[in-house]
């Protein structure tokens, strides 16, 4: 009953993101996003309450501070995106749960949107090591767990998504996104570990020997 109870409440989170970002999802490629860390109170050093609704006025749930500026939009633009691609993998997971087409719907569009404009996403971070660079994150870290988030949605979906849907990710967003995450390994460390998964996953969805292998 435990499990029960704890697998509705799961799940009615997933579909409250899923509806949420039905109804409001936007994003432009031209919007670089910022460091994650910096989503903090300058004041009490709390982290800052997420509003997907306000991209420009961030308040700290402690002490009532709002903070404003490009660091904090900048961060917002990376948790936005993140939650966003999170509701698509929620989407994935409901649909197997429901077959109901609307889950689907949303699959495809977010991660669609994602696939379509990645080349158009430019280039940014702190073009050092040990963090990188990402297009639609500001890290190669980032960048890697959104790849991964991915590439685990559409394992769930690859025999109920169209063939063409399939090909394009491939060919927009696997492929491109893993050979730019893999010149950026340099030593053993977290990051690098993350794009390796990030890199072996597309590679196994892709069918390309030379990712897997790296």
């Amino acid at each position: 009953k435990a499990r029960q109870a704890e697998g509705r409440r799961l799940t009615e989170a997933m579909e409250k993101s899923v509806r949420f970002f039905t109804e409001h999802f936007r994003d432009d490629p031209r919007v670089e996003s910022g460091w994650g860390h910096a989503y903090f109170c300058s004041d009490c050093g709390s982290f800052l309450r997420f509003d997907p609704e306000d991209a420009h006025r961030h308040q700290c749930p402690h002490c009532g501070k709002i903070m404003e500026g490009a660091t904090y939009d900048g961060a917002w633009v990376y948790l936005y995106r993140y939650d966003a691609v999170m509701s698509a993998l929620s989407a994935a997971v409901l649909y197997r749960l429901t077959e109901e087409e609307k889950y689907l719907a949303h699959f495809r569009r977010i991660v669609g949107f994602y696939g379509e404009n990645w080349y158009r996403f430019c280039e940014h971070g702190r073009h050092t090591w040990p963090s990188g660079n990402g297009k639609i994150t500001p890290q190669a870290l980032n960048e890697a767990i959104f790849l991964v988030r991915i590439c685990t949605g559409l394992a769930i979906l690859k025999d109920r998504l169209p063939p063409l849907f399939m090909e394009q990710m491939r060919e927009w967003l696997l492929v491109p996104c893993a050979y730019f995450l893999d010149v950026q390994k340099r030593r053993i460390h977290n990051i690098p570990c993350w794009i390796n998964a990030a890199v072996g996953a597309a590679g196994l969805l892709s069918g390309q020997e030379d990712l897997i292998q790296r």
